[in-house]
């Protein structure tokens, strides 16, 4: 999964976008002590795709 951390980085798609999305997020994570999980899922299709779990630090 560290291949959609990567900027710049994307899968085969014909969907537009610049694949930024991931890099930034994990970015902001990390400034906040916060962090970013990845992990595969099989889609209901059958095919491939990921879930993305953001763990906020606790306020106090």
């Amino acid at each position: 999964m560290n291949v959609y951390r990567t900027r710049f980085k994307r899968g085969q798609t014909s969907k537009p976008g610049s694949g930024l999305g991931l890099a930034i997020v994990d970015r902001l994570m990390a400034q906040m002590n916060g962090a970013m999980n990845l992990r595969s899922v099989i889609l209901e299709d059958g095919g491939n795709g990921f879930e993305c779990e953001l763990s906020f630090p606790q306020m106090r």
